[in-house]
């Protein structure tokens, strides 16, 4: 026999049963250290039973960490007392492996240990299913005592053998007093009766599901759902699981919505959590059938996925470092994070995690509780959104505004801070805001501010309010309470009106003088218009002076006017006597006066009419007169007076000529060159009249007017804009007045169209104003008429159509044109009452100026009328060149 092997002689085959069955006999001998042992080492140790000389060789097998447990195991054998140690040892292949062993000690002769025999037997098998046990033991005590539902087991008579921390929440007493006991003093005979019956079922090996009130000592009574299943070992029924879930709130909401049943059972599905169990690498292990309900998912769709293969993109680094976490620092971690659900919308879910410890301490799983977060983070995240829209809205907003709390300011943003000139927000809180209000609006801003604090919003309030450097602003401003934390608050908006307050009294006052104006031009315009239509009708120096004294009487208001003539010689006055005040004045003023330009001298005013026959003319207006000062006024005076001065020295002239010619020709008519001389001098007058009154008068007029059409852009009360409409109304029509005048002083465009068609604007214009239509007919009319012939031709038709409009009562007017290439005709005739021959229209000034101007141009005119039978009139002129030679002549 070798060295280190155990001889068992005669049991060369209990010695090989052994070595197959992987259990190896050893003796050692104390006198002489040595070590024996049987061939099944080899397989319990992969050496051969010569490795093991002496003891030390197999302690050497043993792994160190187990090392103190075969220690105490020798140390009872040398205490005479058999031992049993389980430990591991490492074989010559490098396997871990768990082996018993049993000692025994062998007495001598002597009473003194001899031998040690030992037994060592391979348990590794066992241990990892023991291990395997252990494990999902932790693991579902993990569950058990994690869960957020009431887990109680009880025994087959129904005491309750254990409970997990829901539970001893809802008795409110130790677990101590719990355990051993059954449960019905915590129920009614009702309720004790109905868990009694579902113990009888389970205990025949049914599941039980019923409703259970309970109501601890102290405690008031809660509802709960309560599933029974029964604990089955190797088929026999040990105990019984109880799991309850809390109806009461569900109760209560069910009671409450009983007619929102569909909502109910949204709210109460939404509730329920999800369980699931990882590995440290997040490979999930388990998870609870209620993945469906959050994320879609069926439990094995979800158990096999890859580790986070649902979890949000964005999400899994921040998940898998909390995981990282929880198994380094074997401590519970909260986290959140976004999953994929299979309908493909995001979840939010909260997540708390919880690390199981296997036997070393290490952290072989994690419990995960889930639960769906989604309402509650899209309310928050639409709260802050809420409230940061709100936010920008406060501090951008153009308007300023302030909220006040207990009668101080707490918040204002930049246009507040702007509105009261301070150069920064907190210059402004902590101020009672009723110090920032003018003393005038105080009594006012407080009776307001009493109505806000009893609940009430304010309407629409102006106010003169002082910026913290004094200066006053007007403001609008609107109130209201709000809620502001768990008190109440006043928030107010305000508009700086400051402008246009300024702005409205300006336009009042603009308003009220562009009323004033427009009347006044209104005023002038009609009366020149009618000085103008009179002075047609004058025929000499005296009567155009007198009209002009009483035209400046009525407009002006004054009673003393007059005209003074100064005589080339300073030391007298040839005409009108003044004052020797102002005589001396005049003459030793002796310079150069602009023509009409208004001087104020003494108590009136006077102006220059111009130098007549070597002696200049005095307008003099011996009263101050207000109505002088006005700029229209003056406008007015200075176009009339230019007007007359042209018209005086044209009379002046023509007054000298017919003096000369009544010298000359004492009774006989004057010559046709004449008369066409002086209706050639009106004319001219005539033209410059309407030039004044086109570029001054009629130009200020659409001044005016395009003043008051901005003035209607800007926002007006509606009563101040109808005012303005109707001014505008009435000054477009003294536009228009003004327009009709200068054309017909001046016929618009006659050289440039020719006679026909500015007859025909003619007819249009005067149809629109009168109750007759006209019937025009041109027939041949040449283009290159003489400008003297056609200028005569349209005057004579706007005197037969003024006569047809005042006298006639006529419905049709006919008038031709006839071009017989040596005579030019025009014919009139209307079916109006006629001329009554005793009627002295047949010797007015139309129809003599009809007269006198076809002799004029060497042509004839016979008039035909009968009373009621209408007027005929007939003109002929010649075209054989008569007309340009008598006018050379």
């Amino acid at each position: 026999m070798q060295k280190g092997q155990l001889c068992l002689a005669g049991a060369d085959w209990m010695e090989e049963t052994l070595h197959a069955l992987g259990i190896a006999l050893g003796s050692y001998d104390c006198r002489s250290g040595t070590l024996s042992v049987s061939r099944g080492v080899l397989a319990l140790t992969g050496y051969e039973p010569s490795h093991f000389a002496t003891a030390g060789c197999w302690v050497s097998m043993i792994e160190t960490t187990d090392t103190h447990l075969y220690e105490a195991a020798v140390a009872m054998v040398k205490r005479g007392e058999p031992a049993v140690a389980e430990y591991r040892i490492r074989t010559r292949e490098g396997r871990s492996k768990w082996v018993q062993m049993r000692i025994a000690p062998l007495m001598d002769g002597d009473g003194g240990i001899g031998h040690y025999n030992a037994l060592a037997v391979d348990i590794s098998a066992r241990k990892e299913a023991e291990s395997v046990a252990m494990m999902k033991e932790r693991r579902y005590r993990s569950l058990f005592d994690h869960s957020l539902d009431t887990v109680i087991e009880f025994d087959l008579e129904g005491n309750v053998k254990d409970i997990n921390r829901e539970t001893q929440l809802l008795f409110g007493v130790p677990m101590e007093d719990v355990l051993g006991r059954p449960l019905y003093p915590y129920l009614s005979q009702e309720e004790g009766a109905k868990a009694e019956r579902m113990l009888t079922q389970v205990v025949q090996g049914y599941s039980a599901v019923d409703e259970i009130v309970t109501q601890p000592p102290g405690m008031p009574p809660r509802q709960w759902a309560v599933s029974c299943t029964p604990i089955t070992v190797d088929g026999e029924i040990q105990g019984i699981f109880a799991i309850c879930r809390e109806l009461t709130e569900e109760r209560r909401l069910a009671r409450q919505y009983a007619e929102s049943d569909r909502l109910f059972h949204l709210v109460t599905s939404n509730m329920r959590d999800v369980i699931t169990v990882t590995d440290r690498q997040g490979q999930t292990e388990y998870v609870s059938p209620t993945v469906r309900v959050v994320l879609g998912y069926g439990a094995e769709e979800f158990a096999t996925a890859e580790p986070y293969a649902y979890v949000y993109s964005q999400d899994r680094d921040q998940l898998k470092e909390t995981l990282g976490e929880i198994v380094r620092m074997r401590k519970p971690r909260q986290m959140q994070a976004r999953y994929r659900h299979a309908e493909g919308y995001l979840v939010d879910v909260d997540l708390h995690g919880t690390p199981i410890l296997n036997e070393r301490g290490e952290v072989e799983n994690v419990v995960v509780i889930a639960r769906d977060i989604s309402d509650k983070v899209r309310a928050e995240r639409a709260l802050r959104e809420s409230e940061e829209r709100y936010r920008l809205l406060f501090e951008l907003s153009p308007e300023p505004i302030f909220v006040q709390k207990a009668r101080r300011l707490t918040m204002v943003n930049s246009a507040a801070v702007r509105l009261f000139g301070a150069s920064k927000a907190e210059e402004l809180i902590g101020i009672d805001p009723i110090e920032l209000i003018d003393p005038a609006f105080m009594k006012l801003g407080n009776e307001r501010r009493q109505e806000l604090e009893r609940g009430k919003r304010t309407d629409l309030l102006n106010l003169r309010m002082r910026k913290l450097s004094g200066e006053a602003v007007e403001v609008e401003a609107t109130s209201t309470p709000i809620g502001y934390g768990e008190q109440q608050a006043i928030l107010s908006v305000f508009r700086d009106i400051t402008a246009r307050m300024r702005s409205e009294r300006d336009r009042a006052c603009a308003v009220e003088m562009l009323r004033e104006s427009e009347e006044r031009y209104s005023r002038l315009q009609l009366r020149l218009d009618a000085f103008s239509q009179e002075l047609m009708g004058i025929m000499s120096v005296r009567e155009l002076e007198q009209r002009l004294l009483r035209e400046i009487r009525e407009v002006l208001g004054v009673k003393r006017v007059e005209i003074i003539a100064l005589t080339a010689d300073p030391d007298g006055v040839a005409e009108d006597a003044v004052t020797a005040a102002l005589r001396s004045h005049l003459i030793a003023e002796n310079g150069a006066r602009k023509l009409g330009e208004l001087t104020d001298w003494g108590e009136g005013h006077y102006l220059s009419l111009g130098v007549f026959k070597g002696s200049e003319h005095i307008l003099y207006i011996g009263e101050s007169s207000a109505n002088a000062t006005f700029e229209s006024k003056r406008i007015w005076l200075k176009t009339m007076i230019r007007y007359v001065k042209t018209i005086y020295d044209n009379f002046r002239i023509i007054e000298d000529l017919s003096n000369e010619l009544k010298t000359r020709k004492d009774a006989s008519e004057s010559p046709p060159w004449f008369s066409r001389f002086l209706f050639t001098l009106s004319e001219n007058e005539r033209r410059r009249l309407a030039q004044d009154l086109h570029d001054s008068a009629l130009q200020e007029q659409i001044i005016w007017y395009r003043k008051l059409d901005s003035l209607l852009e800007e926002p007006l009360s509606e009563e101040s804009r109808d005012e303005l409409l109707l001014i505008k109304e009435g000054l477009l029509d003294v536009v228009y007045q003004i327009r009709l005048t200068c054309n017909e002083l001046r016929p618009p465009l006659l050289r440039e169209i020719g006679l026909v068609a500015s007859l025909e604007q003619l007819f249009h214009i005067t149809q629109l104003r009168s109750d007759y239509s006209v019937d025009f007919k041109a027939i041949h009319v040449r283009d290159d008429l003489p400008g003297d012939l056609a200028l005569a031709l349209y005057r004579i038709v706007q005197e037969l159509l003024a006569n047809a409009t005042k006298h006639s009562n006529a419905s049709i007017v006919r008038i031709r044109l006839v071009d017989n290439f040596t005579t030019l005709q025009l014919l009139y005739d209307d079916n109006g009452i006629g001329l009554p021959q005793t009627s002295p229209a047949r010797t007015s000034m139309g129809l003599s100026g009809i007269q006198e101007r076809a002799r004029s141009l060497n042509g004839a005119v016979v008039f035909d009328t009968s009373p009621d039978q209408g007027l005929s009139v007939t003109l002929s002129f010649p075209l054989n060149g008569d007309i340009r030679e008598e006018g050379l002549q």
